[in-house]
């Protein structure tokens, strides 16, 4: 639950500084934001491999009844 209340916090000062903040408080408010979200990408890629670790290893990998079809590279790359 910290994590949640940390995330909201950043989020409230990032509204801050994009709407009332100069330039410099800009450029710190979008680095928070992308650290933030590559802190949550991150957390998303461990949860795969825990979940799913003889199907993630890296690569996403569609089956079709047991047989492997397709390797995607990069799974979120759609994302980005």
């Amino acid at each position: 639950m910290i994590d949640v209340l940390n995330d909201i916090e950043i989020l409230e000062q990032a509204i801050k500084a994009f709407t009332h903040g100069h330039s410099d408080e800009k450029q710190m408010a979008m680095d928070s934001l992308e650290k933030l979200l590559a802190e949550k990408k991150a957390i998303m890629v461990a949860f795969e491999k825990e979940m799913a670790p003889d199907v993630f290893d890296g690569q996403k990998q569609k089956f079709e009844k047991g047989h492997q079809i397709e390797v995607i590279k990069e799974p979120f790359q759609r994302w980005k």
